[in-house]
């Protein structure tokens, strides 16, 4: 579609008519808005202050273009499922959810991205591994002027003024919680809801919640390397007492016998110069669907992000509540990060923190809100994108907007060991009596963790290897072994393979140097 100094390229997910293009759904209250519906909703916008007051007052999974004669737009949930790139070359605009598209012969890597990305396998501040090529960030709107300046503002932020905290309880939290699965529950309409359950506390609320409602076509799926690994038997045990199907994969054996020619696209379909490739999930998912297991019209629902929110990262990172901007980056350094020498990212780091501050913020929060805009939101969201790759809808129920305006606002004693949110599910969990051991760690095992973090890259290659080799719950380094064939033996000059992770990270960072060698 093009008009006049604007170009966008768009994937058939999305639906376009009268200068808005929009994909996924929303929330406008309890009334579902998708296709059409959320077309015109958006078309009365007339200008960017109306537009920005229609995005902030929806909740849900969506991403919009607008493409009117007086103004040009874009902006993403608070999820990022559906990102957006763009770039402005030879005197115009190229809007595409496809960075790819927007790759030309003159392409190169940005080194402060590659930097980035080695250190945090995802690359923050709106960019990508590519230079000029930019994405929306999640709960950000960007203007595109004709003079190719592009202005961006957050309607959404996690962080919040000490003024605006606001303790919460057992009875409130549930009511919020219930409302977000209510939702999801009408949304489903009886089609199936899959669940890859663990046995952490995330998906196992979200499945109980599903319970109680009564909604009954469900299937769960748990990822493992064998049938002994931990979250496998108490995953089916949690199914069978609320009586839902589980399968329980072992990916190590099932990779080896499927078609995986479709492996190319999918990196390229998740990786979008901003995030590595998940392999356990693309693994499950080919299983279940060449199985015949899942509904074409199904709706996946991954427990993403409820620690996060509840509190695991500030108790992890030791945040305190008047923690200064200096100290935020340190300890994002040495619990978000990996990398041989982090340091070099303080400065980056600092401006980011520095441009979300507000007068009087609340330094719990504005560590979250960094984490939220820069790793949650691709990190997270992206590994989601293997469900969208095989062409299923997904929600995230623990990303609703009602539960984020709720947890944000919490005082640090209540994120301390996610107590409320801890206090919370496990009432639930006991009246469906599925309340088995998984605990959350107190915050005296993460001092622990947290100075060990600090000395880890002072670790010899061969401990690096061992642990590689010897704590591959998921088995996905059995299946990296593959694609990273020599790499572990040849030491990067850009940083020591910590985990599988940063293994994966730097196979796709090769990738992407061999597209551009290609333009």
């Amino acid at each position: 579609m093009k008009k006049g100094n604007l170009d966008i390229n768009l994937s058939t997910l999305w639906s376009s008519a009268d200068g808005v293009s929009v994909v996924g759904s929303a929330y406008l209250g309890d009334e579902c808005l998708q296709g059409d519906s959320l077309i015109t909703y958006f078309q009365a916008a007339t200008n960017l202050d109306e537009f920005s007051s229609l995005v902030s007052s929806l909740n849900g999974i969506f991403s919009v273009v607008v493409h009117k004669e007086d103004f040009r737009a874009a902006a993403v949930d608070l999820t990022r499922v559906y990102p957006i790139f763009y770039t402005y070359k030879n005197a115009k605009w190229y809007i595409s959810d496809n960075p790819y598209s927007l790759v030309s012969s003159d392409s190169s890597i940005s080194e402060e991205s590659l930097l980035q990305f080695r250190s945090l396998d995802t690359v923050f501040a709106g960019k990508t591994l590519i230079k000029d090529i930019y994405q929306v960030q999640v709960g950000q709107k960007v203007e595109f002027k004709d003079n190719g300046v592009s202005e961006k503002h957050r309607y959404f932020q996690y962080n919040v003024h000490s003024s605006q905290l606001q303790a919460s309880d057992v009875d409130s939290l549930e009511k919020v919680l219930k409302s977000a699965v209510e939702r999801l529950v009408k949304r489903a309409a009886g089609r199936q809801i899959v669940m890859p359950l663990s046995a952490g506390y995330d998906s196992r609320i979200i499945i109980s919640l599903l319970k109680e409602s009564g909604y009954k076509n469900v299937l769960t799926f748990t990822m493992g390397k064998d049938s002994k690994h931990s979250e496998c038997p108490i995953a089916k045990k949690v199914a069978d007492t609320l009586g839902y199907p589980n399968y329980s994969l072992n990916t190590e054996l099932i990779y080896k016998e499927l078609d995986l020619s479709d492996f190319e696209a999918y990196v390229k379909h998740l990786g979008t110069f901003t995030n590595f490739c998940w392999l356990s999930e693309y693994i499950c998912l080919k299983w279940l669907q060449q199985n015949s297991l899942i509904d074409n019209d199904a709706i996946v629902v991954p427990g993403h992000a409820g620690d996060f929110f509840a509190g695991m990262d500030v108790t992890k990172s030791l945040v305190k509540e008047n923690d200064s901007v200096n100290t935020l980056a340190l300890r994002l350094l040495y619990s978000a990060f990996e990398s041989d020498s982090p340091i070099k990212l303080l400065k980056s780091i600092k401006e980011q923190l520095c441009n979300a501050s507000i007068s009087g913020n609340y330094s719990p929060s504005l560590y979250l809100d960094f984490i939220y805009r820069n790793r949650l939101s691709v990190f997270a969201s992206n590994s989601s994108r293997v469900y969208t790759f095989f062409g299923y809808e997904v929600a995230f129920p623990l990303w609703d907007k009602s539960f984020l305006e709720v947890m944000r606002r919490l005082p640090l004693s209540q994120l301390k060991n996610c107590s409320l949110y801890k206090d919370c599910v496990e009432r639930v969990f006991k009246r469906n009596n599925i309340d088995f051991p998984k605990y959350f760690p107190h915050i005296s095992l993460y001092k622990k963790q947290y100075f060990r973090s600090v000395l880890r890259s002072l670790l010899p290659q061969c401990l690096l290897k061992y642990k590689l080799n010897n704590f591959d719950e998921l088995g996905d380094w059995v299946m990296a072994k593959d694609l990273c064939d020599g790499f572990i033996n040849a030491r990067s000059r850009a940083k020591k393979p910590f985990s599988i992770n940063s293994v994966l990270s730097e196979w796709y960072i090769g990738t992407v140097v061999k597209l551009l060698k290609k333009q």
